[in-house]
């Protein structure tokens, strides 16, 4: 069961200036839905569906792009089915200009069983979930792509801490990269979060830009019991409401 938090609006939101909306949705949803949600894809979302080695992988693509699909179109009044994203040079999807006026930015993650997306008309937007879970190699992970303060952080906290503090780091540090558009082709070492449990999530510097971090948001959250999200934006005190879809 999700934990409360999120609502289900009776009447689909406006999304305002000042403003961005998170949703989320469960991924494990039954045929009859499946099949509808494949049926508004473009041709080329089916086609990467049907790549995926597992049928549960490809369920999940096809619930969460047909989700995505369906929560542009009601912001920008076009028929989902109509409309084109395209992806840009390292992933990050967005709407093609005809269909994207009043302009409106967007980014989507999924972990496990649960899709989170974000939207804003303000600025690019980043938004990374993950399933908190034991890592063997997360050590490893750390050592290799935290910068040498977050790495000095995480190894300090209890034990019983570490994995809550990792993916603290990890999902923050997405949402950053995938606000700037860039991915993982950005150095995740030339930029630092706060991590620790029970701390706000906060950019804390960015290497060679003494300024740079205090012009972003950086927001974390619970989606659901055992998960943890992240948005980050280049914007000084966006609003965030949650929504669920149904």
């Amino acid at each position: 069961m999700l934990k409360t938090g999120f609502k289900i609006p009776k009447i689909f939101p406006d999304l305002s200036p000042g403003e961005a909306h998170v949703w989320r949705t469960l991924l494990d949803q039954p045929d009859e839905m499946v099949e509808f949600f494949r049926q508004i894809l473009s041709q080329d979302e089916r086609e990467r569906a049907q790549r995926f080695h597992f049928e549960k992988d490809c369920r999940k693509f096809t619930i969460a792009r047909g989700v995505l699909r369906m929560l542009i179109g009601k912001y920008q009044n076009v028929a989902p089915e109509r409309l084109k994203i395209s992806t840009g040079k390292y992933g990050k999807p967005a709407v093609s200009d005809e269909f994207n006026q009043p302009e409106i930015y967007f980014n989507l993650s999924h972990s496990d069983n649960l899709a989170v997306f974000a939207f804003t008309r303000e600025t690019e937007i980043g938004v990374d979930v993950e399933q908190v879970r034991q890592l063997k190699e997360m050590q490893r992970i750390a050592r290799r792509f935290f910068s040498r303060h977050e790495y000095t952080v995480l190894n300090s906290l209890p034990w019983d801490d570490r994995s809550a503090g990792f993916f603290n780091a990890w999902t923050r540090k997405e949402a950053f990269i995938k606000a700037l558009g860039e991915g993982l082709s950005h150095p995740l070492d030339t930029f630092a979060v706060t991590l620790k449990p029970g701390t706000d999530a906060r950019l804390l510097w960015v290497t060679g830009d003494p300024a740079e971090a205090a012009q972003w948001s950086l927001i974390s959250w619970k989606p659901a019991e055992d998960y943890v999200a992240a948005l980050a934006i280049r914007r000084a005190g966006i609003k965030i409401s949650y929504f669920e879809e149904a």
